[in-house]
Formats: C-alpha cells, structure tokens, sequence
C-alpha cells in the first residue's frame, strides 16, 4: 500500500487545521468480494498543505482477515518534517447518525494519534488506521450501516501540533501605540464614563472600548441585556451617562481588574505564580477563563488557555480539566491530558492527581467527568510507554 509519487503540485498552498471527509461505496455488493489487500479509494482532499485520502478495504488489509481495514493515507511527500493527526473514523447509519460513541464501547467508531514522517518506515511512514476496523459479516448484516447497498465512511482529522501552537500562540496583540494609550486611559480615568463596583472596589472604565471588546458588555451597556450575566448587578443611570454605575458580587477585584486591563491592552498581567506554576497563578487564570466565558471574550479565553496549558501539574490539573470541561474546551482538556500524561508513565502518576483537592471536588461533583479524565490519562499514558519502548527497540 505505498504511497505514489506525488507531483510538485501535490501540496496544497492553504493550511487547514481540520477536515471532514466521507467516502460513500455504491452498490456496496459490488465491492464487498474485493480480495484481501484492494482498496475502495477516496478522492484526494488537502489538510495541513498536503494531501491525503481514505483507503476502506472491504476485503480486510491482511490476508484471510475477517474485518473490514482502513486507513487514512498520506500523498504528499513530507521531506523532513512531522505531521501529528487526531484521526476518527466513524460509520455513518442509514438516518445519517453516527453509531455508538467511542472504541471503548465496541462501536464502529474508532480514533487515535498518528506521527507521519520520519522515524517511521513502510505503511506507518504514510498510512494510519485499523486493519480490523469492523468484522465484514457484522457489516454485511448490518441493516443501519447498509441501506439501499450504500456504505458512508467518514473520516475527522485535526492537526494535533496545530492545536497546541494555538493554544501556546495565544491571540495577536493590538499595535504597541494603541495599546499603550488605551492603558494610560484606563490607569488616569480620561473620559472614563462608566464605574464598576466589585465587591466594594471601584473601576472607572469607557463604555465604548468594553463594548467592543465583549458582546456581553455591549448589550449591558448599549441596551437591553440579551443573555443573563450571573450575580447581581445594578445599573443607576443619571441624565449624565458618566454617572452610570453597574455592580458585580460574582467575581473577586483582582480577577476584575485583570480582565478590564486585558479589554484594553490584550495582555494579562504578571500573576501569582506566572513563572512557577504556582497555585494561586493558576487559579487566577481559571478565574480569568471563566469570565472570559460569562462576557464572550475569546481572546482572554485563548489567552487563558495558553496560560493553564502551559502550568499543568498533578496538583492542579484536575481543577483545570473540571474548568475546561465546563466550558466545552476540548484543546485545553486534551493539553492536561496531554501533560500528566507524559508526567505520569507510571502509576504513581495518576494516583498523585487522584490524590489532589482538585480531582476530589471533581469526583465529588461529577464523578462521569473524574473517570473520564483518568481514563484518557491512563489510556494516553499507555500510548507514551508504547512509543518508547517501540524507539528503544528501532535504536
């Protein structure tokens, strides 16, 4: 199954991050007696600059097998240079749903993770997928998988190294004069026509740079409020808009103040444990993220996130997955899975997250989710033993 020779024009000029591509086999009965070995192929489609497509073997990779492969295969050349791919692929029902949830439970879905470039040599050089992806009699008695003798294969790919550049990257700052006039503005109170009482402390602050900043502030302070901001908050408006006053009891000063000088200058302040990790650093991002959340600012979110990515301990990273979890953020989720694992090869690892305050207040309030973590830690953990002990052996 080698890859063919791809012309200089094999490599795609845009950098997509993500795809989604479906392979439909029509009449299946036309393919299903392919002997072992023979492909049904996909178009070519490109991802990351380069260009790949589906191979489904109805007949099995192995000869004599009685599943049914596939494989995601690489047409460009890659040179010397790594691509690291999250691959799913899923089976797709006759009612355009996708069957079951996961390998874990048997279904016709399956992932996982996938270097192509150098280091490997023949199939896993340019292929990654499962030679026994499903049994070709479940398949061929399936009446959900098969209707009117059409299969529908899809398959998800997301460039794993390009989700932890974004999450490192962070957002793009504003320009450096901007920047540093809009935070004069908001340290000397210039044209501030607006104050916010949090829990006491006051913050004076322009109306029109938080309202482009968040949509949140926007309706807030434009209009009526289109979502429900959480806490109590008043709004005493005089005949001079400077009067306006609005204030918040859901959040602490010091997490306030950091989210108002990022609206103005994109950049977060030097917290509490900013270089080492300390706890109380890493609980004034969590802080930071989840108003980011309640206001709709993505930027402080991506900002937050690059931050807590980069500060996962076996102390706090339990709190972390909870947080991002909650907020339905799958890159920062997979960043904690991705950093105890490495630091938990063993045992012992996984225990010292077990044992933390945050996974207990995880396990206590959503025991799915604290299973959950320690399951992908586990399963992930697994992986990085396998790889180095499959380096170990090629040396």
């Amino acid at each position: 199954m080698a890859a063919p020779s791809p012309s200089s024009g094999d490599r795609a000029p845009i950098r997509e991050t993500a795809s989604t591509q479906r392979l439909t086999i029509a009449p299946y009965s036309s393919y299903s007696d392919l002997s072992s070995g023979k492909p049904v192929t996909s178009g070519l489609f490109s991802l990351g600059g380069h260009r790949w497509d589906i191979l489904f073997f109805p007949g099995g990779y192995y000869r004599d097998s009685p599943y049914a492969a596939i494989f995601l295969r690489l047409v460009s050349n890659l040179h010397d240079e790594q691509v690291r791919l999250l691959v799913d692929f899923t089976l797709v029902d006759r009612r355009g749903g996708m069957t079951g949830g996961g390998e874990d439970d048997g279904s016709y879905t399956r992932c996982g993770y996938h270097v192509f470039g150098p280091g490997l040599s023949g199939v896993g050089r340019c292929c990654f997928g499962f030679p026994e992806f499903i049994l070709q009699h479940d398949l061929a008695a399936s009446g959900v998988l098969l209707s009117g003798d059409r299969l529908v294969v899809e398959c998800a790919v997301r460039l794993a190294v390009d989700a932890d550049e974004l999450l490192r990257r962070g957002p793009r700052p504003l320009d450096d004069e901007l920047r540093r006039g809009l935070r004069r503005m908001l340290e000397d109170g210039t044209g501030a026509d607006v104050t916010f009482v949090v829990r006491g402390e006051r913050f004076r602050a322009h109306r029109c740079v938080l309202a482009a900043r968040s949509p949140v502030l926007l309706a807030e302070l434009y209009g009526p409020a289109a979502r429900a901001m959480g806490g109590t908050r008043r709004r005493d408006a005089d005949a001079d808009e400077a009067t306006t006053t609005i204030t918040i009891e859901d959040m602490e000063p010091e997490a306030f103040a950091a989210m108002l000088r990022f609206a103005y200058d994109d950049t977060l302040p030097e917290l509490p444990g900013n270089n080492n990790r300390d706890a109380a650093g890493v609980h004034m991002a969590q802080h930071l993220l989840a108003a980011a959340d309640v206001y709709g600012m993505d930027a402080l979110s991506q900002a937050c996130q690059n931050r807590l990515a980069g500060c996962v301990t076996l102390a706090t990273a339990a709190d972390t997955y909870a947080l991002a979890d909650k907020l339905g953020l799958r890159l920062l989720k997979a960043a904690v899975v991705r950093d105890v694992a490495a630091a938990s090869t063993s045992a012992r690892g996984i225990e010292a997250v077990k044992k933390s305050e945050g996974f207990r207040r995880l396990a206590a309030a959503d025991a799915a989710t604290a299973d959950e973590m320690v399951r992908k830690v586990v399963a992930a953990s697994a992986r990085v033993k396998r790889a180095e002990v499959s380096t170990n052996h090629q040396n």
